[in-house]
């Protein structure tokens, strides 16, 4: 009985190893992420995957410090000014390569009009949220000593930041987080996206889409206001903290299709629904009203974006294509330029 069960359990963790790897192959995104106590979930240092979907094809390398970002000591040289740029998957450069994503040509764009060298960082992480960071930022970034802190706000931000939606790579039960099998903890949290392709293929499954677009209702409930308050707790956080290290702090928000081409009735795409009771600016005001009352800057991409005719947003992925992070960067620049005087 006991050499059975053993065998058994022999058995069941060779497969475990073969799926693992596997799903390490099929979906190389799988292995880029280890658990934290404190913000949840990073990057894993020193990784390097190929990551190719229909539309790009992409390779990710996270340096020894956790940052899909080029090597860097972390003592600053002394006519160096840091810039971090914390966000999620926009930031991270989800569907570009790291030359590519706006953190880096901003980088390019801020060195080419000043006599200082600008380091501009990136830390985005797919998924994150306000909240996760704040306590990145906390935990990690804070020690890099950046002079500006920028975050970028994301449509999933409020609701994630309440704990009404929860996203994350790996699972949430704490001993699946502890499995050496990085890949099949992803799989397995990722059984919700499983679960969502096969009730869009018309299957029956148990399976309910979050809302986020119950952000822009102009009649808010109270999940919704609960939503924004814990947003601005933890923007109020991140500029408490960037205030007591001598840093500045700059926000700015990704628009959504609607925001860019609701309500004003110009948009390209005919499968974008724009509902009348909706109010599109309403992410832009909260973050700049926010901004102004906390002395801090708010920039605003919508006007640049809207001038541009051509696709900014992979079809079907999502994400900002090349064409779109070199307009962020520019906006951005342009914005710190004018308005702040760590360039000037």
């Amino acid at each position: 009985m006991f050499i059975n069960f053993l065998l058994v359990l022999i058995s069941t963790f060779v497969f475990l190893i073969v799926f693992d790897f596997c799903l390490r192959i099929i979906y190389p995104l799988s292995d880029l992420y280890l658990p934290h106590e404190a913000y949840d979930y990073g990057l894993k240092p020193n990784k390097k995957i190929n990551f190719s979907k229909k539309e790009f094809a992409t390779t990710i390398k996270i340096n020894r410090l956790g940052l899909r970002d080029e090597e860097f000591a972390l003592e600053k040289e002394s006519n160096c000014r840091r810039i971090v740029v914390l966000g999620d998957s926009f930031v991270f450069g989800h569907g570009v390569n790291l030359e590519d994503t706006f953190v880096k040509q901003l980088e390019r764009g801020l060195n080419q009009i000043t006599d200082k060298k600008i380091q501009v960082i990136n830390g985005g992480i797919n998924g994150y949220d306000t909240k996760r960071e704040f306590f990145y930022l906390r935990e990690k970034l804070i020690h890099l000593q950046p002079e500006m802190i920028i975050i970028a706000f994301t449509l999933n931000d409020p609701f994630s930041n309440s704990g009404e939606y929860h996203f994350s790579p790996l699972p949430e039960n704490p001993l699946l987080r502890k499995m050496p099998f990085h890949a099949l903890g992803f799989f397995w949290q990722y059984s919700q996206n499983i679960k969502k392709s096969l009730k869009k293929a018309g299957f029956k499954v148990d399976y309910q889409s979050f809302n986020h677009l119950k952000i822009f209702e102009q009649a808010e409930d109270q999940k919704t206001k609960e939503a924004w308050q814990a947003t601005f707790v933890y923007l109020e956080k991140i500029k408490e903290l960037a205030d007591e290290n001598n840093a500045q702090l700059v926000i700015f928000n990704v628009p959504t299709a609607r925001e860019l081409y609701c309500p004003d009735s110009f948009a390209f795409d005919k499968e974008i629904v724009c509902e009348e009771n909706h109010n599109y600016n309403k992410v832009t005001d909260n973050l700049s009203s926010f901004a102004a009352k906390e002395r801090a800057l708010f920039i605003s991409l919508i006007n640049k974006f809207r001038q541009e005719t051509g696709p900014l947003y992979y079809p079907e992925d999502g994400h900002w294509n090349k064409k779109a992070h070199s307009l962020a960067a520019e906006v951005i620049q342009q914005g710190l330029v004018e308005k702040n005087s760590l360039f000037q």
